[in-house]
């Protein structure tokens, strides 16, 4: 979560440099023709900004977090996005539309998502996924009720994690997902 000046700094310098908007003449084109990439970033900066006034005391904050939580939402039926403040830590990347992540669940740093992704609950008592760092998430993953996912996990397209995985590097795929390997270089060979 995003407390003071610095974690909003820190966070948004790690966001925007996992996006698209770095590469030369990305950033005019992606304001000019409203590419995906760009509004995909503004949400993000939204979601950033909701959090660090959420943090923060006083009438002016509080204000401001109502302003951040308004424009976020707006951008999100734009967007297909719905990311709860202090859900996901930095280095966020999205790269297509339709990711839901509710505010119980927690996802490390440098997590990315390939769009049409859920991290749902068990329709229970509400727990969500605790997910470690540097997770990758194929086109139409989704991670169900609470269970816990090691650090650089990917999960294939399309599969529904419902158990945890505890083997840093672990390769899930499947309906329900299994683990198809221990570590990325293990697919590649």
């Amino acid at each position: 979560m995003i407390q003071t000046k610095e974690d909003l700094k820190r966070y948004l310098a790690a966001d925007y440099g996992r996006t698209e908007l770095g590469i030369k003449g990305r950033t005019l084109r992606g304001r000019l023709c409203r590419e995906p990439y760009y509004l995909f970033w503004r949400y993000i900066r939204a979601l950033r900004m909701e959090e660090y006034h959420t943090s923060q005391d006083g009438a002016w904050h509080k204000l401001m977090h109502y302003w951040w939580r308004r424009r976020r939402n707006l951008l999100g039926e734009k967007t297909g996005l719905w990311i709860e403040p202090g859900s996901c830590q930095e280095g966020l990347l999205v790269w297509h539309p339709n990711v839901i992540v509710p505010a119980n669940a927690r996802v490390g740093k440098n997590c990315t998502f390939h769009g049409n992704n859920v991290i749902g609950n068990d329709g229970g008592n509400g727990a969500a996924a605790t997910i470690g760092d540097n997770a990758d998430f194929g086109i139409g993953a989704s991670v169900i009720g609470r269970i816990e996912l090691a650090d650089s996990v990917r999960i294939g397209a399309g599969a529904v994690v419902i158990r945890s995985c505890t083997e840093a590097g672990a390769v899930l795929a499947g309906v329900p997902a299994r683990q198809l390997s221990k570590n990325r270089s293990e697919m590649t060979t």
